[in-house]
């Protein structure tokens, strides 16, 4: 099972592709304040249940990478950590409950979902929604979060591809 993961302030969302091939996205609050103990424990009895989707299998989640803006448009100190802590939290969780955790760099999961190019806010938001809307069976209306997460989850079912296929 390969889960992508896209993650704001306010919510964490999950993508996946069920065995019958159908793929399924869940979401998670973000409580206001710190991340906390009731969060990490919603994390885990999340990924449980969709491990349970699975009969068996390898269990990865890819998760966006965490990023700073430097010496463009500044960046909201507070908002950055709470992006890093959410972060950082979806893995300890996911590893805590059987998961590999692999980061997505932002750039990189873009250009092997969408082609060689620069996608950045508007542009990239509209992607990664035409995308879900092609690949998918899903309505998620503007709900560009959970597209970035069915994207991530499609580049990470790409990576687990080649590193099968590497290894053999």
């Amino acid at each position: 099972m390969i889960v992508g993961c896209d993650y704001s302030t306010k919510a964490i969302d999950f993508a996946t592709r069920r065995p019958s091939g159908e793929w399924t996205c869940l979401k998670l609050g973000v409580g206001e304040g710190e991340i906390e103990g009731q969060l990490v424990n919603e994390l885990a009895r999340t990924l449980r249940v969709m491990a349970n989707w699975t009969a068996s299998g390898d269990r990865v989640i890819y998760v966006e990478q965490p990023w700073m803006n430097v010496g463009g448009r500044a960046s909201n100190p507070a908002t950055t950590m709470k992006m890093v802590q959410v972060a950082t939290t979806v893995r300890i969780a996911a590893i805590l409950v059987g998961y590999r955790a692999e980061w997505a760099h932002i750039a990189t999961w873009r250009s092997a979902v969408f082609g060689k190019g620069k996608y950045v806010g508007k542009i990239a938001k509209e992607r990664a929604l035409a995308w879900s809307a092609q690949y998918t069976t899903l309505e998620l209306g503007q709900d560009h979060n959970a597209a970035d997460a069915l994207c991530i989850a499609a580049y990470g079912e790409m990576k687990e591809h080649d590193r099968h296929v590497n290894a053999d």
